[in-house]
C-alpha cells in the first residue's frame, strides 16, 4: 500500500470517527470502530422508547412509523453497504474508490446519527414531553437567548428559512461555553459545523418528517413539535458535556433558597452534586467557590434575584448603563478629516460655506448675468472633527495654562484701536469714530 493511499484511508477513517462521536461514547467507539476500520461494524435500527402513536396529535402514528421503519432503516442499510465497500477499497488500496465513497458515508452515516438523536429528543406528554427545561440548561437558555420562547422563535425561523432539506440544531459550544443555534443541509451532522459543537436537540425539517400530516405548511410542524420536545434528555447531555454549568447553577439555587448558610454544609452539597453529575474536572469546585464568594458580596446581595446569572452581568449593566466614569451609551460619528470613530458628544462641529467654483469665475458670471446681484450657489457643509483633528487643523485653539489666564479676547476678535497704525490691507477708520465703550 502506497503512502498516499494509506494517508487517504486514515483521513477518511478519522472523519467517520468524528461523525460517530456525537452518538456513541468514547468507550463504545473504542470497542466497535477501530481506527483502521479493519473489523467491520454493522449498525442496526434502534428501538423507539415510545409507541408510534405516543406523540399524537403533534406527530401522527403513520408519519412516525414510515419515518422510523422506512427512512431511518434506509439510511442504516446504505450506511452499512458504504462501510463494507469502503473496507474493501481500503484493503485493495483503491484511493479513487475511497474518495467516491466519502459522500455516501457522510450522507447515510449522518442520517443514522441525526435520526438516532431525533428519536431521543421526542417524548410523549405523559412522560414529560413539552415540559420547559429546568436546572442548568434552563439557566443557559435564559442567558444566551433571553427566554425559552425566544429560542423557540429563533429555531422556528431558522427551520422555516432553510431551503431544501436539512436540520435545525440547538448545540453546546464547548470552546466558548455557550449555546448556539445552527442549521445543517441534507443529513450533515452538527459536528460538520465544528468539532467543538455537541448536539443537544435537533429538529428534522425534511418533508418526509411532516408532509403526510402538515402538507406544505412547515411552520405549523415546527410550532407543534415543541409540545413533545424532551428537554430532560437535552439537559442530561448538557450536564454531561459541560458539568461546570450544573455546579454553578446548583450554587445559585442553594444561595437563592437560603440553604446551607455555612460554607461547610454548602461545600458538602457541592461535592455530592459534583459526584452525581459525573464530572471529572476539579475546576468545577473552584468555580463554585468563586461563585459563592461573589454572590455573597455586598453589591450582589442588594440585587433582587431575577432568574438570571448575576455573574454574567457586566459592570456597566449593573451600574444602570453607565461605566465607571459615569458615562452612558453615546452614538459615534466619523471624523470628516481622518474618518475615525469619535463619540458624538465630544466631536467638534463646524458649519462651513464654500464656493463651488473659483472666485474669478463667479465674478465673470456676475458681470455677464442680466440679473442684478445674481450669485452662484454655494456649498454648505457640516464638518465634524475628532478632538485630535480639530487641534491639529487649528479648528480650535489650544493654549497653555499660562496663556489661559489672559482674559483678553484673541486677536481676530480684538477691537480696533485708533492709536495704532492700520495693518496692511485695513481700510482707514473714519474721522471722529472712536472705540465703542464696553
Amino acid at each position: 500500500m502506497s503512502l498516499n493511499t494509506r494517508a487517504s484511508g486514515q483521513t477518511l477513517s478519522h472523519s467517520v470517527t468524528m461523525a460517530l462521536r456525537a452518538l456513541f461514547t468514547r468507550k463504545t467507539l473504542a470497542a466497535t470502530v477501530p481506527l483502521h476500520c479493519r473489523s467491520l461494524q454493522t449498525f442496526t435500527l434502534p428501538d423507539l422508547p415510545y409507541d408510534y402513536g405516543a406523540l399524537e396529535p403533534a406527530i401522527s402514528a403513520q408519519i412516525m412509523q414510515l419515518h422510523h421503519q422506512k427512512h431511518h432503516q434506509t439510511y442504516i442499510t446504505n450506511f452499512n453497504k458504504a462501510l463494507e465497500q469502503l473496507d474493501d477499497a481500503m484493503a485493495k488500496g483503491d484511493a479513487l474508490a475511497i474518495a467516491k465513497l466519502q459522500s455516501a458515508v457522510k450522507f447515510n452515516g449522518g442520517g443514522h446519527i441525526n435520526h438516532s438523536i431525533f428519536w431521543k429528543n421526542l417524548a410523549s406528554v405523559s412522560h414529560g414531553g413539552g415540559e420547559p427545561p429546568k436546572g442548568s440548561l434552563g439557566w443557559a437558555i435564559d442567558t444566551s437567548f433571553g427566554s425559552l420562547e425566544a429560542l423557540m422563535q429563533k429555531m422556528n425561523a431558522e427551520g422555516a428559512a432553510l431551503q431544501g432539506s436539512g436540520w435545525v440544531w440547538l448545540g453546546l459550544d464547548k470552546e466558548f461555553k455557550k449555546l448556539v443555534v445552527e442549521t445543517t443541509p441534507n443529513q450533515d451532522p452538527l459536528v460538520t459545523k465544528g468539532s467543538n459543537l455537541v448536539p443537544l436537540l435537533g429538529i428534522d425539517v425534511w418533508e418526509h418528517a411532516y408532509y403526510l400530516q402538515y402538507k406544505n405548511v412547515k411552520p405549523d410542524y415546527l410550532k407543534n413539535i415543541w409540545t413533545v420536545m424532551n428537554w430532560k434528555y437535552a439537559s442530561e447531555v448538557e450536564i454531561r458535556n459541560e458539568p461546570a454549568n450544573g455546579v454553578l447553577f446548583w450554587n445559585l439555587v442553594c444561595i437563592q433558597q437560603g440553604r446551607n448558610s455555612s460554607g461547610t454544609g454548602l461545600m458538602l452539597d457541592l461535592v455530592q452534586f459534583h459526584r452525581r453529575s459525573g464530572s471529572g474536572s476539579p475546576q468545577c469546585i473552584i468555580k463554585a467557590q468563586i461563585a459563592i464568594m461573589l454572590l455573597h458580596s455586598k453589591t450582589l446581595e442588594k440585587r433582587q434575584w431575577n432568574g438570571q446569572c448575576l455573574l454574567a452581568m457586566t459592570f456597566k449593566r449593573r451600574n444602570g448603563g453607565r461605566n465607571k466614569h459615569g458615562r452612558g451609551h453615546v452614538d459615534f460619528i466619523r471624523c470628516s478629516n481622518c474618518a475615525k470613530c469619535c463619540p458624538k458628544d465630544k466631536a467638534v462641529k463646524r458649519f462651513i460655506v464654500r464656493n463651488i467654483v473659483e472666485q474669478a469665475a463667479v465674478r465673470d458670471v456676475q458681470e455677464a448675468c442680466v440679473y442684478d446681484g445674481y450669485v452662484l450657489p454655494k456649498l454648505y457643509t457640516k464638518m465634524q472633527y475628532c478632538v485630535s483633528c480639530a487641534i491639529h487643523s487649528h479648528v480650535v485653539r489650544v493654549r497653555s495654562r499660562t496663556d489661559r489666564r489672559i482674559r483678553e479676547p484673541p486677536q481676530r476678535f480684538a477691537r480696533r484701536r485708533d492709536d495704532l497704525p492700520p495693518r496692511p490691507g485695513q481700510a482707514p477708520r473714519p474721522a471722529g469714530a472712536g472705540n465703542v465703550a464696553r
